[in-house]
């Protein structure tokens, strides 16, 4: 190699190690900005916080022939879901911010992916998955709305569904373990607000 490319090789080589972290902390400052809104917005209350289950084994929807009482018959999280879950929920606890309810689908997938964040759960019906009967959408989607419209002043709740039900009710597609924070506004009754999201990737 002539002296001339040398150097022209490493002086590029010194450009990029010193490009490379500074374009990591650029969009660390990006992702602490945008989180900055999120969790503003969540000691405020009053949200429906959406999440998507965590990553899953390969697949979409579930088995023929599973059964809601027995988890080894569904798609369930993998163990990289499992360790999305408890990232999601370390960010919540760092946050402070006050959960009065866990929600959650009835699919195994969604009920772990909210004990291992939030420690807690309650199956709520509206938030089931429609996977397979796409015909109850709409009407989980109004049992969403009608209950957010009366959410107790305050109230933080915590969703854990799917990506079909959180679409219906918001209006945004989401891929698994993303956070939406959402509200109700009674102008814009047919779907829910997205006022943030969480980055905690």
């Amino acid at each position: 190699m002539k002296r001339r490319d040398f150097i022209k090789t490493l002086t590029g080589s010194f450009a990029s190690s010193l490009i490379a972290p500074g374009l990591l902390l650029s969009q660390q400052a990006l992702a602490a900005e945008k989180n900055a809104e999120f969790w503003r917005l969540a000691a405020q209350g009053h949200n429906l916080i959406f999440v998507r289950h965590t990553r899953t084994t390969p697949g979409n929807g579930d088995p023929d022939g599973y059964r809601l009482d027995d988890c080894s018959t569904q798609r369930q999280l993998s163990d990289l879901g499992r360790a999305e879950a408890r990232q999601i929920g370390e960010h919540f606890q760092r946050s402070g911010v006050k959960l009065d309810r866990i929600l959650s689908s009835a699919w195994c997938r969604c009920t772990e992916t909210a004990d291992l964040a939030f420690g807690r759960h309650e199956v709520w019906e509206p938030i089931n998955s429609i996977f397979f009967n796409r015909d109850r959408g709409p009407a989980q989607t109004r049992a969403i709305l009608a209950a957010a419209a009366e959410q107790p002043k305050g109230e933080n709740w915590i969703l854990s569904t799917h990506r079909s039900n959180i679409l219906l009710a918001t209006g945004q597609n989401t891929s698994m373990g993303d956070v939406l924070l959402t509200r109700y506004d009674p102008n814009q009754p047919e779907q829910l607000r997205v006022l943030a999201q969480l980055d905690w990737r």
